[in-house]
């Protein structure tokens, strides 16, 4: 099996601009720069990403703007799971593969790691924050927590490579999750950074995945 490294899998994510964060006012602006308009109005029922916003029309442009809460002098989470800090999770579970379609419409296959055991509850809970604030990126269904590790084309397990010195999963773990199942299962590491938030479709919120050896 051969596992596309070293590169941004930039195909794979929407055509969408981040224009400005402006923290003090809490608002993310996304332009697609594929729809045209004059006015708001026109980007009326246009697919966007999944958060709380507004329809805008920039440079005549279609752009959804996200509002995001920002607490002033608030300490880093430290399980800020959507960039917002750098941390190791380890869970033990297997892999469950979904046909899905993109908020774009796309037809797309994604990748779930079905969490049976988390090693820290604040890792837990930091899942279910997001997922109780309406994002759609990792799923809880029937009490299991789903957590997305990106597409799944070819064999092969792609997400984001959000930093070029950091292979985001290489063969040997791709062949461990593929080949796991409830019967079989697995306990892996999860590490995350920071970046900036983005549309996607192969939507991988982790910077890198890892077999865990419970003996080390």
């Amino acid at each position: 099996m051969i596992v596309k490294q070293g590169k941004t899998n930039i195909k794979y994510l929407l055509i969408v601009v981040i224009l400005t964060a402006i923290v003090g006012g809490g608002i993310l602006v996304y332009q697609y720069s594929l729809v045209e308009c004059n006015f708001s109005a026109d980007c009326e029922g246009k697919p966007h990403i999944t958060c709380a916003g507004e329809w805008g029309c920039i440079d005549n442009q279609c752009a959804w703007n996200c509002q995001v809460e920002e607490k002033q002098g608030v300490e880093e989470k430290k399980f800020g799971i959507f960039g917002d800090s750098e941390f190791d999770a380890v869970v033990s579970g297997y892999l469950e593969i979904q046909e899905k379609e993109s908020f774009e419409g796309s037809k797309i296959t994604t990748t779930y790691f079905v969490i049976t055991k988390f090693y820290d509850d604040e890792f837990r809970k930091s899942i279910d924050e997001g997922i109780n604030r309406g994002n759609s990126v990792n799923l809880k269904e029937n009490g299991l927590y789903k957590f997305n590790l990106g597409c799944f084309e070819e064999g092969e397990i792609i997400g984001i490579e959000y930093e070029e010195d950091k292979i985001y999963i290489d063969e040997e773990t791709t062949e461990k999750i593929i080949n796991s199942s409830k019967e079989n299962l697995i306990s892996i590491i999860l590490s995350f950074g920071k970046h900036f938030g983005f549309g996607c479709t192969c939507c991988n919120l982790a910077h890198q995945v890892r077999i865990y050896d419970e003996e080390d």
